[in-house]
């Protein structure tokens, strides 16, 4: 017995007749024959073709197996089919090996129609998992192939997606998330721990200032309260808006206190709209600013946190772009505006320095610091905002020329460490093995020196461009060296040509084999890996030619430069097949400028980076990103047995406070009716989402809405719920002493397809012995409408 799992969504056997003698006959002895003799002869064809390691789907297969005798019906209709099925299989599979190799070239072969490709796909497990996530976070129910005998975790799948392929993940959730009802859905559903971690992984750099806030306010919520609203629904409001903002500025450069102070912005506005006020005037936002500057000077009463600090430095900044002096009343408030006029000043140093080259005299006076001392200063308690200045402006070659001329190599290399983090060494490493290189046998004529400075402005480039993802995901070692080595190309040639950078390369690599043994390293050998690599890659190393940027600003008047065009390049990674395994990039014409001068050199182009991550195949984006939104047609549900309870719906909300005038008293109300109905039935107080689509149509909420994963239920509430219970046993004679719990497992907790169809839904629950007592059930259940719904429940029992 196979342990491979195979699910079939809809079965249908058509048997045609000459007349209808005996049809009823010749029906029962098909269906018969059918589950008999069938089921294991699909069984072993699919298990034959398939893998544990893919997922095949076909969306529709037909056999015709002919005439068929009905005496020798247990014996020929099992061959046919076998026969016939492996010969369909064989055939879908092999178009779908065409579709696998289609590319731009054949995607016009009129051989195969677009119904053709998508009646066989094979998925990977990840695929899979992907588009079963997918469509959870568009409709909230999982895909019919989802087994629901077994017990299936969508929490465990987004953790599987996390540890394994975060960039998969990332593609849709950038799409989903954006999304007011696919991020409330993901919010409902998944624990604070894994929103939070999945923030981290996909949105690092944007994330870890948040997440830090994220906390900050929480505690200063709990200990000093500046809204009234509920634990629940302040961490559900902060995690919405760490995920809307990470997901709209996931690119930014920009320094944490700016992060913060945008992120605070919006938070203020989503608080603002769940409050009683509604408040939208700027006053009014002002006002819950206010508060929570109220609430901060409470905690800094009790101690001192630089964190809290930070966080009013922010609030004071939304509030005034000066210091108001309504919210300094304090010493702690001075200590902040003191901390804040300090490291404003250091701030717009800095940057008045790496732009002009010149110290703001007005305000330098009041220092005796170096610019060297400041930045020093702003690298030990302002890292993340020095970074973010810095990144403004070193896309320029004049401002990394300054830089890197102005500033000693420890804070250099401090820097460096900002931009990489974890790969500082790696990138240290990798510089100095490049400068052992040329010290040893040089392979090009310029000054060490100058080779060396370059080298440190090609590495700033790289991490200007780069720094987004570069955070997040190990650096490309040979991408990183062919972009440096693209630059001494230029510098060497002014003209980039294959032949060129496969002299350049090859004259490395003879430089490297002719270093003393006892000075090659590991960085040596890793760039030696890397060179051959790249050798063997020259496409690639175009690529990375071509994605070079030229900074568009002026450049002062003692730097000189020559033009030199460059050939048109067409983008052709080889390398990003390790990603894809067809081309995935438009192949577009680009045109570039090269700039040169003794010891710098960039190049302009009208064609981005681009990034790993962003590669995607398209043949296969449909599987990567956000699919169309799939229609619910039809479900198996687990509680079909609720029908049972209607009559008493509506006193039941009523004793419970949720309706008013026959209608829920707002969304809430709504969400905790239909946790209510999945306690009657299985006393569970957590639900996942994907079991309560029958509960939305009894309670008439709209089965895509977002529904929260857990509700409280008070002792009193549970009351009301057995007494509930209770009653349909008394009404419903037969049943006499029967139990709640019986009562529950017996009828409540019955299997049913639930079927859309026009005007409403029909639910179709499958017969058992004890369904005889249906017959004295004393209300009726084939058609069901309640005051609050405008869908007719058509049942079947």
């Amino acid at each position: 017995m196979s342990d491979q799992k195979h699910i079939i969504n809809k079965q249908v056997l058509e048997i045609r007749l000459n007349d209808k003698k005996d049809a009823h006959l010749i029906q029962d002895a098909f269906s018969r024959a059918y589950w008999n003799h069938i089921p294991p002869v699909i069984e072993r064809i699919i298990d034959k073709y398939s893998s544990k390691n893919e997922i095949i789907k076909i969306d529709k297969l037909e056999i015709d197996i002919g005439g068929i005798s009905i005496d020798k019906l247990n014996s020929n209709f099992p061959q046919k089919v076998e026969k016939l099925l492996e010969e369909i299989i064989i055939a879908q599979l092999h178009k779908s090996k065409i579709n696998n190799i289609w590319t731009n070239e054949s995607k016009d072969d009129k051989r195969y129609s677009e119904q053709d490709r998508n009646y066989l796909q094979i998925k990977t497990e990840t695929e899979n998992q992907i588009e079963i996530l997918n469509h959870f976070l568009l409709t909230g129910i999982l895909p019919w192939w989802v087994s629901k005998t077994q017990q299936f975790s969508i929490q465990k799948v987004v953790e599987e997606l996390l540890e394994k392929s975060p960039f998969e993940l990332k593609r849709l959730l950038s799409t989903a998330l954006q999304d007011h009802n696919g991020r409330k859905r993901f919010i409902y559903q998944f624990s604070e721990k894994t929103i939070i971690k999945t923030a981290q992984i996909l949105f690092p750099f944007i994330a870890k200032p948040l997440i830090e806030f994220y906390e900050k306010l929480i505690t200063l919520q709990s200990h000093y309260p500046f809204t009234n609203i509920s634990e629940k629904t302040f961490k559900i409001i902060l995690l919405d808006s760490i995920l809307e903002y990470s997901i709209a500025n996931e690119n930014t450069s920009n320094a944490n206190s700016r992060i913060i102070s945008e992120f605070l912005n919006l938070f203020i506005e989503q608080l603002n709209q769940i409050s009683d006020t509604k408040a939208t005037s700027i006053k009014e936002s002002n006002s819950l600013l206010k508060s929570i500057s109220e609430s901060i000077d409470k905690e800094l009463a009790n101690y001192y946190n630089n964190d809290l600090v930070e966080l009013k430095l922010n609030i004071i900044s939304l509030l005034d772009n000066s210091v108001s002096p309504e919210i300094i009343n304090n010493s702690d408030n001075k200590k902040i505006a003191n901390h804040k006029s300090s490291e404003k000043l250091y701030l717009d140093i800095f940057s008045h320095f790496i732009q002009t080259g010149r110290l703001p005299d007005e305000n330098y006076e009041k220092n005796n610091l170096s610019i060297q001392q400041i930045v020093k200063e702003l690298l030990a308690k302002s890292p993340e905002k020095f970074r973010g200045i810095l990144l403004e402006h070193i896309k320029d070659v004049t401002t990394r020329k300054r830089f890197i001329h102005q500033f000693p190599a420890d804070i250099l290399n401090e820097t460096l460490q900002l931009f990489f983090t974890t790969e500082t060494n790696t990138v240290i490493e990798h510089i100095e093995a490049l400068t052992v290189i040329q010290h040893q046998n040089p392979f090009i004529n310029i000054p060490e020196t100058t080779f060396k400075n370059h080298i440190l402005n090609s590495v700033l480039a790289y991490a200007a461009h780069k720094i987004d993802w570069a955070n997040y995901k190990r650096i490309d070692e040979k991408d990183f060296i062919t972009w440096i080595i693209a630059n001494l190309l230029v510098l060497t040639n002014g003209n980039i040509t294959q032949t060129d950078t496969q002299n350049l390369l090859s004259a490395i690599k003879k430089s490297i084999k002719n270093i003393d043994i006892n000075i090659l390293n590991k960085s040596l050998t890793k760039i030696e890996s890397s060179i051959n690599l790249a050798i063997h890659d020259i496409d690639g190393t175009n690529n990375i030619i071509n994605s070079l940027e030229q900074s568009t600003q002026n450049i002062e008047n003692n730097f000189t430069f020559d033009k030199v065009d460059v050939n048109n390049q067409k983008i052709e990674d080889k390398n990003f097949n390790k990603i894809s395994p067809k081309k995935s990039v438009d192949e577009k014409q680009i045109t570039s400028k090269i700039r040169l001068n003794d010891d710098d050199v960039e190049i302009k182009s009208t064609q981005k980076i681009i990034q790993q991550d962003e590669i995607v195949d398209t043949t296969k984006k449909k599987n990567l990103i956000l699919l169309a939104k799939p229609e619910v047609e039809s479900e198996l549900i687990k509680n079909a047995g609720l029908v049972l309870v209607w009559p008493f719906l509506v006193m039941f909300f009523e004793r419970l406070n949720l309706i008013k005038d026959k209608k829920f008293i707002n969304d809430e109300a709504g969400y905790r009716a239909i946790h209510f109905l999945q306690y009657l039935a299985t006393e569970q107080e957590e639900t996942p989402e994907n079991d309560l689509l029958f509960n939305k149509l009894l309670c008439g909420v709209d089965i895509y809405a977002p529904i929260p994963l857990s509700f409280s239920i008070s002792e009193n509430e549970k009351e009301e719920c057995n007494a509930l219970l209770q009653s349909l046993i008394e009404n419903w004679k037969v049943l006499k002493n029967t139990s709640i719990q019986t009562l529950r497992v017996t009828f409540l907790q019955r299997e049913g397809l639930l079927c859309k169809q026009s005007g409403g839904w029909k639910l179709n629950i499958e017969r058992t012995t004890i369904d005889i007592l249906l017959d004295r059930l004393p209300w009726g259940i084939s058609m069901i409408r309640l005051p609050w719904s405008n869908k007719m429940i058509y049942v079947e029992w």
